[in-house]
């Protein structure tokens, strides 16, 4: 017999750690939501990233709705050309030649974060980018969007091996904006790590970070915009 073994749980006990997660994300969605309205009662002070939003909001004044718009528009118009001249190019990186690739996938994408800008605004879309959970996951498109770039322009390494780390960085960087894109839908992120907790078992030690607010952390809970304003 094997003592060292770890003990199932049964199916209640998984149940009642799975509600248990809910409840404590529901919680500090609640917790997120009433530190956001004192701020805007004005019932609490300012932290220093909200001053230096009004700062920065003092000197660039605001975008009206329609240049917004038009911003948006021309920037999503821009990525599409680019990223279709990358899908012409993808030949040519199968062949061994992934720069050409590389740099109009990479710049596609750049100009896709900067239209997101256009909608939200450049601050507000930076808090969002770096609140709560959300942070790791923009860290991880962002490092994962110049190593693609890295990679296709690096010449040094040798062709299969460069091939093979390029792929792997375009797929960190699809995953990463989907665990981004999660964030927006309340418990979404909650129910990807019980759905992997409960089908993987303890092989995937994912319902710990989820109940302490880890992972799936407090903006996993509540929607505040349209993932469309994300990357």
């Amino acid at each position: 017999m094997d003592y060292f073994s770890p003990k199932e749980k049964t199916t209640s006990e998984q149940a009642s750690d799975y509600l248990d997660s809910l409840s404590a994300s529901a919680s500090a969605a609640a917790k997120d939501a009433q530190f956001q309205a004192e701020g805007l009662l004005g019932t609490r002070e300012k932290t220093a990233a909200e001053e230096m939003s009004e700062q920065y909001d003092a000197c660039c004044p605001a975008l009206s709705y329609q240049s917004r718009v038009v911003g948006f528009c021309l920037c999503f118009f821009t990525g599409l050309v680019l990223m279709f001249l990358a899908d012409t190019k993808i030949s040519a990186m199968l062949a061994g030649n992934p720069t050409p690739f590389g740099v109009y996938y990479t710049f596609g994408n750049l100009v896709a974060i900067v239209g997101s800008f256009f909608l939200s605004g450049p601050t507000a879309q930076f808090n969002k980018m770096t609140e709560g959970s959300r942070i790791v996951s923009s860290a991880v498109y962002l490092l994962a969007l110049a190593a693609t770039l890295f990679f296709a322009l690096d010449d040094s390494l040798p062709k299969t091996p460069r091939l093979w780390c390029l792929l792997t960085a375009i797929l960190v960087q699809y995953l990463a904006l989907l665990w981004y894109t999660l964030s927006f839908v309340p418990f979404a992120q909650a129910y990807v790590c019980a759905f992997f907790k409960a089908c993987c078992g303890d092989l995937f030690n994912c319902g710990g970070c989820c109940d302490e607010g880890g992972c799936c952390g407090p903006v996993g809970g509540a929607s505040e915009t349209s993932p469309l304003t994300g990357f």
